[in-house]
């Protein structure tokens, strides 16, 4: 029930408030994954919320490059998202302590024994990061790069988000599979 009331108050008001990235946080971890192991068990698990985080973290970060991406259309309109309210630069700082959450988090998952060392498997998707961490220390581009895929500009920091995102999680959902088995 709570999920359904975040979902439809993200536009208004959650999003012109600041609220909509950790809304999606809270909406794609705990209560989605925590949530759906609670209808399929009957019982609440704290590790199985707090290892939906990593996952979670993910696609607030592509959320938070496309709000990063229309800070130039979104502050204008009053639109506060959370890009809008730090700033660009701070934004972008904050997708890049987003990502080290991500990879924090795992290791403490591993240590606590809540995931296995298979955890290890998202050094994998250390490149992508790199790659994403060389973008986000930058400011916008003031035109796409010639290497840029055609139709995704003026969308520069969710794209690189998403490759990001879309490798660790990968690796991440392969790691729970595999402890599953």
């Amino acid at each position: 029930l709570i999920g359904i009331v975040l979902v439809f108050a993200y536009n208004w008001p959650l999003k012109h408030f600041g609220l909509g990235e950790p809304t999606v946080i809270l909406v794609w971890g705990p209560l989605m994954v925590g949530g759906g192991y609670l209808s399929i068990t009957q019982e609440w698990s704290w590790d199985v919320a707090i290892a939906s985080l990593p996952y979670a973290i993910g696609a607030t970060i592509v959320l938070f490059g496309k709000h990063i991406d229309k800070i130039p259309w979104d502050k204008p309109r009053g639109v506060r998202t959370l890009p809008v309210l730090l700033g660009h630069r701070n934004a972008r700082y904050s997708v890049l302590a987003l990502m080290l959450v991500q990879f924090i988090l795992v290791l403490w998952l591993m240590y606590n024994g809540i995931i296995s060392y298979l955890g290890v498997l998202i050094v994998g998707s250390l490149p992508f990061a790199y790659k994403t961490i060389k973008v986000y220390a930058q400011p916008t581009p003031s035109i796409p790069p010639e290497d840029y895929p055609e139709g995704v500009w003026p969308l520069w920091f969710s794209a690189h988000a998403f490759v990001h995102c879309r490798n660790f999680g990968t690796l991440y959902i392969l790691t729970l599979l595999l402890d599953c088995l």
